[in-house]
């Protein structure tokens, strides 16, 4: 159960990294041009 849980909060940490990744990509993208 722990390991269970453990696992779902790595996914949304995930999520909100990729969220803050692709946030960065689109201003690099915007910096750029």
């Amino acid at each position: 159960m722990a390991l269970r849980s453990s696992i779902s909060a790595l996914q949304k940490n995930n999520k909100i990294l990729y969220l803050i990744y692709l946030e960065l990509q689109s201003l690099i993208i915007y910096s750029k041009v």
